[in-house]
Order: structure tokens, then sequence, then C-alpha cells
């Protein structure tokens, strides 16, 4: 058979091409690199997800949470040196966490 077109052409042209650029390009590093080797976490810094992930909220799971990143992409294990670096001395948030597994062996009847 003989099928119509199920969708109309457009009307109107599309919105005019964007003029400049969205956004200049980021002129400095959002945040220092450490200098000396120092241990110290940066106050600024915060996790994309929520302003209360600061250093050292990521120091009470540093396994786990050093790999987050901030709104910029840094993530903890670069800005939360104090938190995050194993060769830091005097860590304060340093914890071991115990994990233990039970296995049960369970047998499938035909």
């Amino acid at each position: 058979g003989n099928c119509s077109s199920p969708v109309s052409p457009p009307v109107a042209r599309p919105t005019a091409p964007p003029t400049s650029a969205p956004t200049p390009s980021p002129t400095s590093s959002p945040v220092a690199a450490p200098t000396g080797g120092s241990c110290v976490n940066d106050p600024t810094w915060t996790g994309k997800f929520n302003a209360a992930h600061t250093c050292d909220y990521i120091g009470e799971d540093p396994g786990f949470r050093c790999g987050w990143e901030n709104s910029d992409g840094i993530t903890a294990r670069d800005a939360c040196l104090e938190a995050c670096d194993a060769t830091c001395q005097g860590r304060r948030f340093l914890r071991r966490r115990e994990v233990s597994f039970t296995c049960i062996e369970t047998r499938i009847s035909r």
C-alpha cells in the first residue's frame, strides 16, 4: 500500500548556532600541587555528589573513598594527602576492617 509520511516536515529553521564557546578554557589548576611531600588535606576539597564529603570524611574509609572525585575531576587521593597517602606519618584515620564470610553448602535434590 501507499503510506504517507508519519511526521510533518519542519516549518521553521532551528535556532542560530552559538557565536562563541560556552565557557572559557581554565587558566590555572583548581588545586595547587602539594610541595615538599607534605601530608596536608586540602581544606576546600569536597566530593562531587555531597559537600559533606570532605577530606576528613574520606579519611574515615580511605581504602574505599580515596578514588572519589570532586566536581573538577580531582581525586581525594590527590587532594587529601593526610587521609589517603600511606607514607604520611601519624595518620589520624587509619582503621582496619575485619571482614568475615560464611560459606553455606547447599545440595540440590532432583
